[in-house]
């Protein structure tokens, strides 16, 4: 009976470790990607800023690519970023063909240059989710 007890013990030991070595599953996919821009308008300049994020998400739109979401922050904290694009994709390749299209049309490096005159500083974080 102790020998059947201490293998019993051991099995559901070993079986709780394992599992919690395992990624969490979900019904999203796992290793989606997720982009986020952030830019910091030069004073005065918030409201050209938000403008010109949203015409680039219209100029993406047309392309037939991934519009992704538009914030703007809501405090008047101004040490952070004014506003943020993100964009999920289900593979770094996905982003990668993403990003080749957009920015190798004129009308998006038209969007980008504008974008370079309204802002101080500008981030870009790839994201890769593990769950």
């Amino acid at each position: 009976m102790k020998t059947l007890l201490a293998t019993a013990l051991m099995l559901a030991l070993t079986t709780t470790a394992h599992a919690e070595t395992q990624p969490a599953q979900t019904d999203q996919a796992p290793g989606s990607i997720l982009v986020q821009n952030k830019y910091y308008p030069k004073p005065g300049q918030a409201d050209a800023v938000l403008a010109t994020r949203l015409e680039a998400s219209a100029v993406r739109q047309r392309l037939g690519l991934q519009v992704g979401t538009v914030y703007v922050r809501v405090s008047q904290d101004t040490g952070g970023p004014y506003v943020i694009w993100e964009c999920e994709y289900p593979t770094i390749e996905a982003r990668t063909a993403d990003a080749a299209a957009a920015e190798g049309t004129p009308e998006f490096a038209a969007v980008q240059a504008k974008m370079r005159g309204l802002i101080d500083r500008f981030e870009r974080a790839t994201w890769d989710r593990r769950d």
